[in-house]
Order: C-alpha cells, then structure tokens, then sequence
C-alpha cells in the first residue's frame, strides 16, 4: 500500500478493502508533491459533494458498509457535512441544497480542503433509460475507477456528458436539444463544483444516477432545499391514496442514490 502526503508533513495511508491502492490515485499524486503550495491546507483526501439529504444518505450508508465512521462536522455554508478517517487521511461528505448559488457557496467553502472531489447526484436523463444507469463527466482517472465499479455491480452507463442547467425539470424539447448535443444528464449545481475544481486544481468528475419515471419529480426541489419541502408530510397525511405513490417515488430515488453513492465512493477509495 503506498502513501500520499498530507499536510504538516505527516503521511497519510491511501485506503483500499482489497489492498490496493485507489484507481485515482495516479490523478491525486501529481498535485499532491511535498513543494506544492495547492496542496498545504487540503486535508481531505476527498470529498463526495451532494445536492440533497438523500444522497448524502446513500454516501453514508456506503462508508458505513465498508467499516468506517463517518461523523457529523461543523458545515461551514453547506446543509450537512460528515467526515470520516480512512488509515490516517480523511474524506468527506458534505450536502450543499438544490441549485447553483447553493452548490458554489458550499464548493467555494470545501473545496480548497479537498484533493480530489466526486459530485454525486441523482438527476433526470435526457434519454428514457431502463435500470439502474449512471452518466459520468470529468477527471479520466476518476471516470475509469466509476467505470470500474459499474462493470463490476452491473451497472450500465451512459454516454455523454453532464450539463448544467437553471432548474432539474427538463421539458421534452430541452432534453431533446441537450440529447443531440451530446449530453446525457443535467442539473443546477455541476458547474458550480466543476468550476470551483478548475480553479483549485483538484480532479472532479460527476456521476449522476439517472432516474427517470417513479421518483423523478422528487429530485425536482426549488433552489436550497435539501430535501422535500416542509408540507409534503401534512399532504400525505390527509391523502392517503398518495402515500403508497409517495414510498415508490422515495424507494426509486434510494435505488438510484445507492448506485451513485457506491460508484463515487469507489473512486476515491478503490473496489
């Protein structure tokens, strides 16, 4: 197993449950040497970013899975912000709310700690899918180690890239035009992070589970919720007929959490 240097000059064990080392690390190392000044403060060795309590959820679940604790840390302009050790280095998670202004002012706040960053979401597609899809954009390195773990769990991907859009409720002709223009997947908060990446120098890359049909107007909050809106347990309340069409939405939008979060926890900690 190798190391990467963290700051203050300590060494940080690179983590794997098979014991290799992670797929990405090739793309971390070279930003990480001892004489880089990007690198003194980031002491995350990556950072899974999400939109909403239900992905971060799915995150969770998967560093839970692979015996580790993640704990709840001060957020800074984010929702909701966990971090957990992983053989003397750390990685995060943290949930920034639906929208762009939300995801840049959380990126802004995380992103200068993080050497490396997977945004994980659960979005429409622009293109009817059936079963579990992910659609992937950024870092080759990071897209490879997804990739990897796709094929492994029989997970199918889409090709095409991710855009980014004002709002996640696409009409036909929008997801039609994005389709034609080679894009695979949209939503508010991908170039925020992706833009916040760039200028900080850290791999990015987005992997967005695709769901479309039961569940999808879910995901389709307004700008800074994190989750469903304060009255939607009140409506089911009093309509019962909803409540069973409210389970199927929420076990769909799981599913497809659970397929992203899997993927994009593989990418900074290996198979």
């Amino acid at each position: 197993m190798r190391t990467l240097g963290v700051p203050g000059g300590a060494r940080g064990v690179l983590f794997s449950v098979n014991g290799s080392e992670p797929p990405a690390l090739r793309t971390i190392e070279a930003l990480a040497s001892p004489q880089s000044d990007a690198m003194r403060d980031r002491w995350l060795l990556g950072l899974v970013c999400c939109a909403l309590f239900t992905e971060a959820g799915a995150v969770l679940a998967e560093l839970r899975r692979r015996g580790l604790r993640p704990r709840s840390v001060p957020t800074g302009p984010a929702r909701g912000a966990w971090t957990c050790a992983v053989d003397g280095a750390t990685v995060g998670v943290v949930v920034s709310g639906r929208g762009h202004a939300a995801a840049a002012g959380a990126a802004g706040f995380w992103v200068p700690r993080s050497r490396a960053l997977v945004l994980c979401e659960v979005l429409r597609p622009t293109a009817a899918v059936g079963g579990t899809t992910l659609a992937l954009d950024g870092d080759t390195d990071l897209i490879a180690a997804i990739g990897a773990h796709a094929a492994r769990g029989g997970i199918d991907i889409r090709p095409g890239r991710v855009a980014t859009v004002a709002e996640v409720e696409l009409g036909p002709s929008a997801r039609q035009s994005l389709a034609a223009a080679g894009y695979s997947a949209a939503g508010p908060e991908v170039d925020a992070w992706r833009a916040a990446a760039s200028a900080a120098r850290v791999p990015f890359a987005a992997c967005a589970a695709l769901l479309d049909g039961a569940g999808a107007d879910t995901v389709d909050l307004a700008p800074g919720l994190a989750g469903p809106p304060w009255w939607r347990p009140a409506v089911l309340m009093v309509r019962p007929e909803a409540r069973a069409r409210a389970r199927r939405a929420d076990d769909a939008v799981r599913e497809a959490a659970n397929a992203a979060a899997g993927a994009s926890v593989a990418a900074l900690l290996g198979p």
